[in-house]
Parts: C-alpha cells; sequence; structure tokens
C-alpha cells in the first residue's frame, strides 16, 4: 500500500509500506482492470505522483510520463536530475489513453534517487479515469412518480426480484464496493445529478444485503447528495427497487451499544447494555443481538420491549442471550469473550433485518471490568474499560491506570552522536501509591508474564521491572543516547531499547497487560492508549500542539488521574 518510503519527515499521504535503502532504482508495478472499450469509448486519464526523488512512468510498456530523469535511455544505475527535500503531490498529468487495454492492463515506475547515499526514498502514484460510454440505447419515458431501476445483470436480477419491475437498461462495470461517484447526464451531455457515495456510511448496506436509499428524493439541493445525512439503508434486506421505501427509519445513532461485560467473575453474568439517544420512545421489539457479522440474528427481542427517551435497557447472558437462558428469542445462544470480540445490534421485524445497526468491538478484559461508551471532548466516541460498571445507567468514566503513559518524546531535534530518532523515549508513571511490577500470573500456565507494548513501538518489559509507587520510569529508544542528552534524577530506571519508532506524523502507542494465552497466541489487555498527533492537520480537526514536532519539546500529559486519549489532556512538555 502507497506510500511506500524511508522518510522521517511529514509526507501529504499515510506512510504505508516502508521501504529499504541502498539501490540506485526502486521498481513498481500493478496490473489493474479496464471495464471499458478504448477503441469505441471516450476515456480521459489524470495521474498523480508522490515521488523523491525522480520517476519514469509506463502505461502497459509504453513511457507516459518522466520526471527529474534526464531524457534518452536509462539504465538501473542512473540517477535523477533533482533533488527532492520532502517528496510532495504532483500532478495532475494528463496520460494517453491510447495505451489503453480493454481488460488487463500494467502500470510500472522506476523511481530514481539523486545519489547513491540519498536518505529517503517515496512512492505514490494514483490514476483517475473519466469514462464517458457509447453505447446505443432506446429511449425511456418515465412517468410522474414512476420508478426505473438500471441493472447490472438482468437476468440475475429477474430470478430474485420477479420481472414485474421496469429495467430501464443494463449498465456496463460494477458499483464500486468502496465508493464511488455516480453521474446522471441529459441526452446534451449537462450534468442531472451528480455525487459520491461511501462504504463507511453504513456498515449493513456494505454487503450485508440492504440498499443504500435516499431519505428525500424532492430535496433540491444537490450538496446534500453526497452527504451520509441524506442516506440511509433500506428499511428491508435486498432493498426496494421499483417502488419508493416507505418502511420505518429510524435515524443513525439512535440506540447504541453502550455498556459490555465480557468478563464476569464475582458478578452473575455479562451482559450487553443499550442506551436511546433520542428523546422518543423506541420500539425493541423484533431487534437482534448477536456476537457474529455473519449470523445478526442470534438473539431476537422480544416484542413489546421498548427503551424510555434517553433511557437504558441491559440483556444478561445467563437470562436472554446465552446457554442457560429459557428465552424463546435464543436462536443461537452466544457468550461474550472475555479475549474480545465485536456484539452487534440490528434492527428487525417479523423476524428479518430492517436497515438499522449499530457494533462495537472490544479487546480483552480484566475479570469484573465492562467496557462502556466515553465520549472525548472532540465529541466522538471510544469503548474503553469503565472505572465501574453501571448497568442500566449513565457510564462511569473509564478505568485509568496503575500505569499510565506520562509523556512522549517523539521527534527529539537533530545533534549529538546519534541520528535524532534515537533520542525518541516514554515517560510511563505509576498513580498509585504501591510500586507495580510489570509482570501478571498465569495461573493455567503456572508462570509469570511481562508487560508489553501493543501498538506503536514493539517492547516486552522484563519480569523484575519495577514502577515505585507515584513515581516513573523512562523507556528509550536507546539509552545510551538518552544518557547522552538528557539528565534524570539518581534512581530512574532508564529501560530499552525499543523495536520500532515513534511517528513523527502521529500514530497509536499502547501499552498492555498479558491476559490468556489462547490456541497458542496471548491476548492482551489494554491499561493505556494515546492516538496522538503531530498537530500538521486542520485547526479544529486536529487540535493537537505541534510544538513537540522537531522543536525538542514533547508531549506531557495534563491530568494522570484521568482518561488520556484526548487530546484536552496533553500539552507541550519541556521534556526531561
Amino acid at each position: 500500500n502507497a506510500l511506500l518510503y524511508v522518510e522521517s519527515s511529514a509526507l501529504p499521504a499515510p506512510k504505508n509500506t516502508p521501504l529499504t535503502l541502498g539501490a540506485a532504482t526502486y521498481y513498481f508495478r500493478k496490473h489493474f482492470t479496464l471495464d471499458a472499450n478504448p477503441s469505441v469509448d471516450s476515456i480521459t486519464l489524470n495521474l498523480n505522483v508522490v515521488i523523491d526523488d525522480g520517476v519514469i512512468i509506463y502505461v502497459n510498456g509504453s513511457e507516459v510520463l518522466r520526471i527529474g530523469i534526464d531524457p534518452g535511455p536509462v539504465s538501473h544505475g542512473d540517477f535523477a536530475d533533482r533533488s527532492v527535500n520532502n517528496a510532495v503531490l504532483e500532478g495532475p498529468f494528463v496520460i494517453d489513453s491510447s495505451l489503453l487495454l480493454a481488460g488487463d492492463n500494467v502500470i510500472a515506475a522506476e523511481v530514481h534517487q539523486r545519489t547513491s547515499n540519498s536518505s529517503d526514498i517515496v512512492f505514490g502514484l494514483s490514476l483517475d479515469a473519466a469514462i464517458e460510454k457509447n453505447i446505443d440505447v432506446e429511449p425511456t419515458i418515465l412517468s410522474p412518480g414512476q420508478h426505473v431501476v438500471l441493472v447490472r445483470n438482468q437476468a440475475a436480477f429477474e430470478s430474485h426480484y420477479g420481472t414485474d419491475i421496469p429495467i430501464a437498461g443494463v449498465y456496463e462495470g460494477y458499483l464500486n464496493n468502496g465508493g464511488e461517484t455516480i453521474k446522471l447526464e441529459d441526452h446534451t451531455n449537462s450534468t442531472i445529478l451528480e455525487f459520491s457515495y461511501s462504504d463507511n456510511w453504513y456498515t449493513i448496506a456494505d454487503g450485508e444485503g440492504f440498499s443504500l436509499t435516499v431519505i428525500d428524493p424532492n430535496n433540491a439541493s444537490h450538496d446534500l447528495w453526497g452527504q451520509k445525512a441524506n442516506w440511509r439503508p433500506s428499511s428491508a434486506i435486498d432493498g426496494t427497487p421499483g417502488t419508493a421505501d416507505t418502511g420505518s427509519f429510524i435515524p443513525d445513532g439512535s440506540v447504541v451499544i453502550n455498556e459490555v461485560l465480557a468478563h464476569s467473575d464475582t458478578i452473575d453474568s455479562d451482559f450487553i447494555e443499550l442506551h436511546n439517544t433520542t428523546g422518543e420512545v423506541i420500539n425493541l421489539g423484533g431487534w437482534f443481538l448477536s456476537d457474529s457479522d455473519s449470523d445478526l440474528m442470534k438473539y431476537e427481542i422480544p416484542l413489546g420491549t421498548s427503551i424510555d427517551p434517553n433511557g437504558y435497557i441491559v440483556f444478561e447472558e445467563n437470562t436472554h442471550f446465552g446457554t442457560l437462558s429459557t428465552d424463546p428469542g435464543v436462536h443461537k445462544p452466544f457468550a461474550l469473550s472475555e479475549n474480545g470480540e465485536t456484539v452487534y445490534l440490528s434492527s428487525g421485524q417479523g423476524g428479518q433485518l430492517t436497515g438499522y445497526s449499530e457494533d462495537e468491538d472490544f479487546g480483552a478484559s480484566e475479570r469484573d471490568v465492562a467496557f462502556g461508551r466515553y465520549q472525548k471532548s472532540t465529541g466522538t466516541y471510544n469503548f474503553v474499560a469503565m472505572s465501574s460498571n453501571t448497568p442500566g445507567a449513565a457510564n462511569a468514566n473509564p478505568k485509568v491506570g496503575p500505569i499510565i503513559i506520562g509523556e512522549i518524546m517523539y521527534n527529539p531535534p537533530a545533534g549529538g552522536s546519534y541520528d535524532n530518532d534515537e533520542y525518541e523515549y516514554i515517560k510511563l508513571y505509576n498513580i498509585t501509591d504501591s510500586p507495580v511490577n510489570l509482570k501478571e500470573y498465569d495461573h493455567f500456565l503456572g508462570v509469570d508474564v511481562p508487560w508489553s507494548f501493543t501498538d506503536g513501538i514493539t517492547y516486552t518489559f522484563s519480569l523484575d521491572a519495577i514502577i515505585p509507587s507515584q513515581g516513573y520510569i523512562i523507556l528509550a529508544k536507546n539509552p545510551e543516547a538518552f544518557a547522552e542528552r538528557y539528565e534524570i534524577s539518581e534512581g530512574i530506571t532508564v529501560l530499552g531499547p525499543y523495536d520500532g519508532q515513534l511517528s513523527n506524523g502521529g500514530e497509536t502507542l499502547e501499552l498492555s497487560m498479558p491476559g490468556d494465552e489462547v490456541a497458542g497466541i496471548r491476548r492482551y489487555i489494554r491499561m493505556d492508549r494515546v492516538n496522538y498527533s503531530d498537530g500538521s492537520h486542520p485547526i479544529g480537526s486536529d487540535p493537537w500542539p505541534s510544538e513537540p514536532d522537531g522543536s525538542g519539546s514533547a508531549l506531557g500529559r495534563i491530568d494522570k488521574t484521568t482518561y488520556g486519549n484526548d487530546v484536552a489532556n496533553w500539552q507541550t512538555a519541556p521534556g526531561i
């Protein structure tokens, strides 16, 4: 996945695949399918690249673009004629579409370094095709209030839906499962309607049998057609082709999975709590709960069940959906896994799904500790371990500690005997009044298992790692580099090195303690997580401070006893 890179600075797109330095030239190619006829259809190609340093691009073996490389024949040992400091988005470049073939095509690129000792390499490419199909069709007359459909395969459509639905035509190609732009034109090529949809609008409309249905087809504001708020899942599975969808509609987020207990020990039963976020009573009779996306109808909520305005309702494993339950709504009993899984809520009527869905995934959990929704300062929600269980009531605050991530030096300034990333460090705090040994005893295997970082970096603590009460330790990328640059109080423990590197653009950093070992794989229980950023995005969408990004400052946690994965609890800190 692009961008492919060796680059410490920020780039105009996500860094996805690391490369290895050492070559003068790097070669890339990819097959793609053209669902059009280049000899008949009108095709316009636009190409964009992110390159460090020079590139030559080929379509089906013919050169179509050259940037930063001298004219004439080129070998693998030749260098680019330009030097790129920080790669930027270049383009769009119009590409000759006559080189395309119907069906399989190959696009290839050779990226050349400027020098043999270059410290970075970046490659990314996007190719956009605008295709106008030249197909002769019979005119279709659409009467007021009438519906017609366009289908991909008429025989398959009529086999499933019958032959009474008027079909205006059969289209070539297919609707992109990830989302794309749809454009309707009149006979003069003037745009009647153009909008884009996305597969992340509604999960249930992405492969689970429901269509996307416009809420108000008479809405004259074309800008709204490309927004999730103007669409909903169909009220019935398979959609309602040929007719208006007049089924009931419950706005997205009206009923949410609010709290889940998956590892009950001293508590009688695991549970799932739902919350009505609206000011209206919502009838849940005929809805479904499940722990499987391949079988969303494991437990059917009894008819007559409703949830009060802004209210809560709790379903227990032993009483409602588990193997011990005698509830007639249990179609297939299920249990919640203490090692983590996903819970699904789906609306239903008469034993059929009707389009509304919510899901929450959670990881491994401690005994008797529930997960719940927590609203952050940005208005978004995390589903995290809670400080106390509150079935049937508003959630408590998230569980914090005993060990927390308190300071992050993710982009140290250059200078010294080492590369700047070697001076990275993470400060971990013990917020309790007792020492904490970073290990847990596995009662099944009879061994001690250490804590680990499970995201962002890779590091496993030794079995004798201890953080004193109300104290801290340092985890350094390179302890020798740390000792060269920083001064700390006597007696402070410095551990390391860790594998990986803290991203200068921001990433998720996660500290975990060991849970159960299942089928030879150790599960880990998240103790603290910070999804930090360098503050380079537009103000409002990413209010993280920018000073820690290379100026010598660190990210510092403001209140060590409150939830850490919230930008409101972080500020610029002087560092050690």
